[in-house]
């Protein structure tokens, strides 16, 4: 079965909900937030979600999937002023975009899901004008960073407490855009 990517369509919110439901019920040490906290939220919050990552530079959602079913998905987003804080660059002048919420499902695993999220989230900052492209990845989540690496990410001198564990902590992942690997 042919595996590809594509951007999520505003429709897709019930989906969208399945998949990042059991994205934190399998790896829950990898996201900020906690399944409970998201399996509590409207479907108007799923909806507008979808909607919101369907279309524009702001921010996006792409699943990956086979023939039959979603095998992944992956977010990104342009921060602002309000949600950047930190995150955002400190070189002046650079537009980042950053990469989350990036989860496999185990049937996806080894079969190059990751990857194509990946690339996707490239393709897209490349035409958003973006020019820098970061991430936050818990310390000790081996694959994950594995998959960084592979595409070009390097870990740069700065963490976090993971906000849904405080007990881990996050590493900062970053690559330019324009770097091919």
């Amino acid at each position: 079965m042919a595996l590809h990517a594509r951007r999520i369509a505003a429709s897709e919110a019930l989906p969208l909900r399945e998949i990042r439901l059991a994205a934190l019920s399998d790896a829950p040490f990898a996201f900020a937030r906690t399944h409970a906290e998201e399996a509590s939220l409207p479907y108007s919050f799923w909806a507008d979600r979808a909607a919101g990552n369907a279309q524009g530079i702001e921010g996006a959602t792409f699943i990956a999937l086979d023939d039959r079913s979603w095998l992944g998905l992956v977010g990104a987003y342009r921060p602002t002023n309000e949600t950047a804080g930190a995150d955002r660059s400190s070189a002046a002048g650079v537009d980042t975009v950053e990469l989350v919420s990036m989860w496999v499902t185990p049937a996806g695993r080894g079969r190059g899901v990751g990857d194509l999220l990946v690339d996707a989230v490239l393709d897209w900052a490349r035409g958003a004008g973006a020019t820098r492209i970061s991430l936050w990845v818990t310390e000790g989540n081996l694959p994950a960073i594995r998959l960084y690496e592979r595409a070009g990410f390097t870990i740069e001198d700065a963490y976090k407490p993971l906000p849904s564990d405080p007990c881990r902590n996050e590493r900062r992942m970053s690559r330019p855009v324009s770097a091919t690997c």
